[in-house]
């Protein structure tokens, strides 16, 4: 079993948040299936924001993407 695919062959799950001002959830995420935490950033940088995404897989935050391109922190 290949350990990016986790359970019968299916790619994880993540899911982007889009936060406001006061840095809570602004609206419903989107759900995304990429084979790791990499794909997953390049998702958050794709989406025309001018908010922070937060990219989580499960539990775990991966990181935040800023407003102009910019990844990282917690």
């Amino acid at each position: 079993m290949n350990a990016l695919k986790g359970r019968e062959g299916a790619l994880p799950e993540y899911r982007l948040y889009r936060l406001n001002a006061d840095n809570h959830v602004d609206e419903p995420s989107v759900d995304i299936n990429v084979a790791d935490d990499a794909e997953a950033v390049l998702a958050a940088f794709r989406i025309d924001h001018a908010a922070v995404i937060e990219v989580w897989n499960g539990k775990r935050l991966v990181t935040r993407v800023y407003p102009g391109g910019k990844a990282g922190g917690s």
